[in-house]
């Protein structure tokens, strides 16, 4: 459906969507405790032509150019128990 997955390199947790209306970028998850516990944010913009627009798009192709897509989501390795721990944790 258009959707492309990328693993950087580098930390980044803000998660963002982009189509012909609108860009939404931040860090909300969606969990309970994301919407339940946790103080977290997203931006929502008009995607028209600002300068804003243009220096978004050229990080995403700057980050993109850095990472490594993901064509099949079997190749990608999940742990359970550190993914317990991290959601356990924070």
């Amino acid at each position: 459906g258009g959707i492309e997955v990328y693993f950087s390199p580098k930390m980044l947790h803000t998660k963002l969507v982009v189509n012909d209306c609108m860009i939404s970028f931040g860090s909300t998850n969606i969990t309970k405790k994301a919407f339940g516990q946790l103080d977290e944010l997203n931006l929502f913009l008009e995607n028209t032509e600002s300068d804003f627009k243009s220096t978004l798009y050229k990080s995403i192709a700057d980050d993109i150019g850095e990472s490594q897509r993901i064509s099949d989501y079997k190749k990608v390795r999940y742990n359970r128990i550190l993914a317990f721990l991290e959601g356990f944790l924070v």
